[in-house]
């Protein structure tokens, strides 16, 4: 009731403003006599010259009309225009009084233009810029005053050519009034509302301009709303055809004119989405013009709001969450303490995004190739914490990209850079061979991935080197042409799944092809060429005659599409170290050690570092960005840091230990000194994000690449034992299962042979899984007790038993009380090192099951795979049910991908009766060694039969 009165008052004052305002618009559509103009809308063609018969036209000849033949953009206007090569003079009769001037500008081209508006000589507004990131146009409203019968809009260039879209004369109207139910939100319902009640009257034959005015400036909000609102979402963009990042630049000039009016009732609502945006296009882009605006924005809205949190929030205020959780238990260590409030809120961030914004295809809003980054940073939740909803988020996104047809042969459909082409993949797939250990699908999706490596993205050059032909590739091409025909040394992301399945699998083709591939860019990197000194590893490399830098003068910056490929933003370049190093643990082949050796050694020079300039590309510039972590650093880790620590747990040497004390991460940096404080310091870094300002983590968020946290690298470290974020390469020394967030973990030190971790359970005491990824195969000691001090010394021992691991990863089971600062230590008893041997991989999943009733009786059907090296054989296939065989079948030989072909066989079984309840297993054994058996089984309760079709499994 309280919004029909409001808007019933609206229209009360509307029609006393029509005697008033009885005139009428202005508007002219630019460009091509043979485009339709937009309704209501004076086409104003090049030949259009002012004379006093029309009233209107140009002041000068304009050089060309265009047209650009995009039907998707939401105004007709904005369809074509007229442009000139340094100014257009447009001059119109319009009668004495108040108006709105807009005044639309741009090209059909991505030719920047820099552009002034003038109104009788006098600028209004600041300088505008077409193209606007990728919007083609941009749009000037500003209030004027017209004392004469003739006006002259004026669009100048500064240095660059010009173009005019349209030109509209709006009456101004009185102001109007709404009350809405929240001031600053959005309320689209109301607005909807007062919206259509406008077009009825306007339909009714209303002659009132304020009406048909207001009406232009409703729609264009909430245009402007839907763009925001649709954010990343796929179905926005099939149903716009435009990406978010477009729409939001859409938006903020459609936002732009509403808020050119302080007097109109959406003025508020539309400069507060207006800063929204400009605040994520800030952090997307790292724009400043876009940040001072927004704070600008958040300014004078916090003059009218003071006590708004969000508000607050975006002008940098840290408002504690609500529902912050700490560990009460006093006795627990500081470490364990400061662990388990950051992984509680970490957990709050997790669930949110996976309960209350992904969709069951996975996607949760961003855009595919922005969601799949914010797996970077989830690993802890489900391999520390054992969290279920995350461990669901995590593979959600992972099938989800896979099933989204975005993919094509396990690679980006559309041709891009790598950076962005390999993301969809490289960040979605490598993470699911530990959160889904052994799960053939991944392994032969990374495969299928890897023949593009082969067949379609790598060739052989004229100096015998295996190189990308491009840094621009597609699941089925590249461009190879100027300048894109360069392999770079981020093309590593591209292989990246191809590295952990080489891992898993150790599959001959794909070790030989990255062997290859690294062998060339190692040989790169030791001659001198194109100014590069002898021993650094390029960034780039030309795919035609293997020069160095490419098609650049400056081998250092070869002059690609992004400055992120020039060699120094180590950050990126880093990442074929990555590849490099995780191919030495892989082969054993110290080759793979040269260059990361080599920066090592250069790093650790005494020279005069007084000196801040070098000539760029000389080595001791190179020296220098190694030193100062390159362009791409940031405030909490140095770009080197996480590569020495990659280093250092791969060679088990103390080689990178100096300069992994300066420069590594907290974890890093704490496995040499066993200092606790340094990852307590760590701890409070994450707790200073994770306890504030929750929204502009969840709700608020825009862009889902922007959702970080910074440091949390240090709890992957605590939990596994890992080096990094997880994802870089599978070196970690322990999982978890069952832990929650009740048991506090940190792994202390660990090798090939032995295990030390640190303990609290927080809760009641409770059995939880340890799964080991480093120890050799052999029979260990297991010995649990207290470390009442910390030290790192067991005080009184609770239990010791003995366990025997048969596999590369193994599982051992815990039994933790509550309560206690417990340690666990793993140490051998007889090491057996399993010989480095093809063996073959058999598995079987749940998802490649099917049962199916027929009339007289049921048909089983399960998927056998092989993603092992070598080929299986005599494979017995036993299906149990209630714990009695019921059935089993026998396959003779199943081979082994080594031509990254998945190698898998469809079995039937015929059961002559299954029942809704009764315990369901199927068991693959051969008599041959495999690479793990925690993949032969499935265990499952039948949950219900159904009359016809498939019967479901519980998992």
């Amino acid at each position: 009731m309280k919004q029909i009165i409001s808007i019933f008052v609206v229209f009360v004052l509307l029609s006393a403003c029509r005697q008033k305002h009885a005139g009428r618009n202005f508007l002219f559509d630019m460009g091509p006599e043979n485009v339709a103009v937009a309704d209501g809308y004076t086409r104003v063609g090049p030949r259009s010259l002012y004379d006093t018969s029309k009233g209107f036209g140009w002041i000068g000849q304009p050089s060309e009309a265009f047209d650009t033949a995009n039907a998707k953009l939401h105004s007709q206007v904005l369809r074509s225009g007229i442009s000139a090569k340094d100014s257009l003079v447009f001059k119109a009769d319009i009668p004495a009084g108040e108006y709105f001037v807009i005044v639309t500008v741009g090209n059909k081209d991505s030719i920047a233009m820099k552009m002034t508006v003038s109104v009788n000589g006098q600028m209004i507004g600041d300088t505008l810029q077409a193209q606007w990131y990728r919007l083609a146009y941009r749009t000037l409203r500003r209030k004027i005053d017209i004392e004469s019968a003739q006006t002259e809009i004026t669009v100048k260039g500064i240095g660059t050519g010009v173009g005019i879209y349209g030109i509209e004369f709006r009456p101004i109207a009185s102001p109007v009034k709404i009350n809405f139910e929240s001031v600053l939100e959005q309320d689209t319902a109301a607005v909807m509302r007062f919206r259509d009640q406008l077009q009825h009257d306007h339909e009714k034959g209303s002659s009132d301009i304020d009406v048909v005015n207001q009406l232009d400036i409703a729609n264009k909000y909430l245009l402007a709303c839907s763009y925001f609102n649709g954010g990343g979402w796929s179905w926005a963009s099939r149903q716009t055809g435009f990406s978010l990042i477009y729409r939001m630049y859409a938006a903020a000039d459609l936002l732009e004119q509403v808020t050119a009016d302080p007097g109109d009732p959406l003025y508020e609502k539309a400069m507060y989405l207006l800063a929204r945006i400009y605040y994520w296009l800030d952090k997307e882009d790292n724009n400043s013009g876009h940040e001072l605006e927004a704070l600008r924005l958040f300014g004078k809205l916090a003059e009218k709001h003071p006590d708004d949190q969000i508000i607050r929030m975006y002008l940098g205020e840290k408002i504690l969450n609500e529902n912050i959780s700490s560990a009460t238990d006093l006795h627990a260590p500081l470490w364990a303490r400061y662990q388990h409030e950051s992984m509680q809120q970490m957990l709050d961030v997790i669930h949110w995004w996976v309960t209350k914004k992904q969709a069951d295809n996975g996607e949760i809003g961003g855009k595919w190739g922005d969601d799949v980054e914010i797996l970077r940073w989830w690993l802890p939740a489900v391999l520390g914490a054992d969290d279920s909803l995350a461990r669901l988020g995590y593979m959600r996104l992972a099938d989800g990209v896979w099933n989204s047809g975005i993919l094509e042969r396990g690679f980006a459909k559309r041709i891009d850079d790598v950076e962005h082409a390999a993301e969809l993949f490289r960040d979605t797939h490598p993470g699911m061979f530990l959160v889904n250990y052994g799960d053939p699908e991944y392994v032969e999706r990374s495969l299928i991935s890897m023949q593009n490596f082969r067949d379609v993205w790598t060739g052989i050059t004229a100096n015998g080197h295996r190189h990308f032909k491009s840094y621009y590739l597609s699941g089925s091409a590249v461009l190879p042409q100027y300048p894109f025909g360069v392999d770079v040394a981020l093309n590593a992301r591209a292989v990246l799944p191809g590295l952990w399945a080489a891992w898993y699998t150790n599959n001959s083709e794909l070790i030989k092809l990255f062997n290859e591939w690294c062998r060339s860019w190692i040989e790169d990197a030791a001659r001198a060429s194109n100014g590069k000194p002898a021993g650094v590893l390029p960034s780039a490399v030309g795919f035609n005659g293997d020069r160095i830098g490419g098609d650049s003068k400056e081998w250092y910056e070869p002059g690609l599409t992004y400055e992120y490929y020039d060699w120094d933003h180590l950050g990126h370049v880093n990442e074929l170290q990555y590849h490099l190093l995780g191919m030495y643990r892989i082969t054993g082949d110290k080759v793979f050690l040269q260059t990361v050796n080599f920066y090592r050694k250069l790093m650790s020079e005494k020279r005069n570092d007084t000196i801040n300039t070098f000539n760029p590309g000389s080595l001791d510039w190179v020296r220098m960005q190694l030193l100062k972590g390159g362009k791409d650093r940031d405030s909490v880790q140095h770009p080197m840091g996480k590569l020495l620590g990659m280093a250092k747990q791969l060679t088990n040497t103390s080689d990178y230990d100096s300069l992994l004390s300066e420069y590594g991460h907290p974890f890093n940096r704490y496995t040499l000194s066993k200092d606790t404080a340094i990852v307590i310091k760590g701890l409070e870094r994450i707790l200073g994000t994770l306890r504030y300002n929750f929204p502009l983590l969840t709700s608020e968020v825009k862009f889902t690449d922007r959702v970080y946290i910074p440091g949390v690298n240090l709890l992957m470290g605590m939990y596994t034992g890992h080096f990094g974020a997880g994802y870089e390469f599978p070196a970690l020394l322990a999982s978890w299962k069952n832990t929650g967030n009740d048991v506090a973990v940190f792994v202390q030190t660990g090798d090939r042979q032995n295990l030390k971790v640190s303990l609290y359970n927080f809760g009641k005491e409770k059995t939880i899984g340890l799964r080991t990824w480093q120890l050799h195969t052999g029979l260990y000691k297991v010995i649990l007790g207290t470390d009442t001090n910390s030290d790192g010394v067991m005080d009184e021992e609770i239990y010791t038993k003995e366990v025997r691991l048969t596999d590369s990863v193994n599982d051992i089971e815990l039994l933790t009380p509550s309560g206690k600062n417990l340690l666990l230590i793993v140490e051998p008893v007889e090491i057996i090192a399993a010989a480095v041997s093809p063996r073959p991989d058999l598995a079987i999943h749940s998802r490649d099951v099917r049962i199916a009733k027929l009339k007289d009786g049921f048909e089983v059907s399960a998927i056998v795979h092989n993603i092992g090296n070598a080929a299986a054989r005599e494979i017995n296939v036993i299906m149990t049910i209630d714990g009695k065989a019921v059935d089993s079948l026998t396959v003779r030989q199943l081979d082994a991908p080594n031509d990254l072909d998945p190698r898998m066989v469809k079995l039937v079984f015929t059961p002559r009766q299954i029942k809704k309840g009764q315990q369901f297993q199927l068991e693959v054994k051969s008599k041959q060694a495999e690479l793990t058996m925690l993949n032969n089984n499935i265990k499952s309760v039948i949950v219900d039969t159904g009359a016809i079709g498939e019967l479901s499994i519980s998992l």
